[in-house]
């Protein structure tokens, strides 16, 4: 009910006869069960289910786009923790978040979601201890790409694996950007693919 309603714990402990601290307890009890739970399925796309279901934007330019990666905050009751509050406290937006890295494919699929940070926590640092660049992983194979939301400047992670991270732009005719020509522009018709996928996945996490 909490979940698929919406309801508040006040409300769910009127309706079970428990205290509210009592409610707080199960509910993340059972998230916490929920997320070791789930985590261990793997939803990351072989890289033949990425092409085939491609949009042919994305074949014609940026065929080799292997994740479409998005970072995407989402807010949460101020911490009791002293420590808690400065570390999810997002200054931007003025309130306290958790931030997390998004991974679709082309088509919009979810692929990839990284562990929850605090609200400060960069786009670097998130991705710097993320799976993504576990080489024990394999997730990457030769000559694949990422294509990454605007601000979201990672090459330099990416560069063992030889890992190309395009910021789509108005490209003059060129199908892929080189690791140092990683640059912001305006919006191309495959940017604002990636950004309806990145929508879509802020409505739905």
């Amino acid at each position: 009910m909490k979940l698929h309603q919406n309801k508040e714990d006040l409300e769910l402990s009127f309706l079970f006869e428990v205290s509210e601290s009592t409610v707080s307890k199960i509910v993340i009890t059972w998230i916490n069960f929920m997320y070791f739970q789930l985590k261990e399925i793997n939803i990351w796309p072989s890289r033949d289910i990425v092409t085939d279901y491609m949009p042919d934007d994305f074949k014609y330019k940026f065929a080799t786009t292997r994740v479409i990666l998005y970072a995407t905050e989402t807010p949460i009751q101020k911490p009791s923790h002293v420590d808690a509050q400065s570390v999810t406290w997002f200054s931007y937006k003025h309130k306290n978040t958790i931030k997390t890295m998004i991974g679709c494919t082309p088509r919009g699929t979810v692929s990839y979601v990284s562990d929850a940070y605090g609200g400060s926590a960069s786009d670097h640092q998130i991705i710097e201890k993320s799976e993504l660049l576990q080489l024990n992983l394999n997730l990457f194979e030769q000559k694949v790409s990422i294509m990454a939301d605007r601000g979201i400047m990672v090459q330099d992670l990416f560069a063992a694996q030889d890992v190309k991270v395009n910021t789509p732009t108005m490209l003059k005719g060129k199908s892929q950007l080189e690791p140092e020509e990683v640059v912001r522009g305006q919006e191309s018709s495959i940017q604002k693919d990636s950004h309806r996928a990145s929508y879509w996945i802020s409505q739905n996490i």
